[in-house]
């Protein structure tokens, strides 16, 4: 039920049930928490690539790229990648 409750949701709907997730006290507001690298990936996440169109375009690993991501959530404390979707919107422009 819960699943196909999700599936239906539109794009701006997930972007907000993804802010009322996230935890404002803990939430860097500036990108100098991230690496040059870290930040370049966080911004091509954000514009929803996968981690294997992220490897193409920066020409690296898929399995670097899951370091990178895995790093990055960890860092900003974040569990999915539409959270650092809505930072990197929020404060990494």
């Amino acid at each position: 039920m819960a699943h196909r409750h999700g599936a239906s949701l539109t794009r701006l709907e997930v972007l907000r049930y993804a802010l009322d997730r996230v935890r404002p006290a803990r939430l860097p507001t500036t990108a100098s928490v991230l690496s040059p690298r870290e930040l370049e990936v966080a911004r091509l996440v954000a514009r929803w690539l996968s981690n294997r169109e992220i490897a193409d375009a920066l020409v690296l690993s898929p399995r670097t790229v899951e370091g990178h991501v895995g790093r990055i959530l960890t860092k900003l404390g974040f569990t999915s990648r539409t959270q650092l979707a809505v930072w990197v919107a929020r404060h990494a422009r």
